[in-house]
């Protein structure tokens, strides 16, 4: 009995850990998806400066 609780016990915090993980992939993505989104207005802002200082 105390084997199984203790199996039980350690699945749970696995299950725990893992979701935790997940959580955290989630919104280090968001994050990225921010900052290279962030990255790519800015690039096209600077080409578009460029292209109307050229014409």
């Amino acid at each position: 009995m105390m084997v199984e609780y203790l199996l039980a016990k350690i699945r749970w915090e696995e299950l725990i850990k893992e979701a935790e993980r997940e959580r955290l992939l989630k919104t280090t993505r968001k994050q990225f998806k921010v900052l290279f989104g962030s990255n790519t207005q800015d690039e096209k802002a600077k080409q578009d400066e460029k292209s109307k200082i050229n014409v």
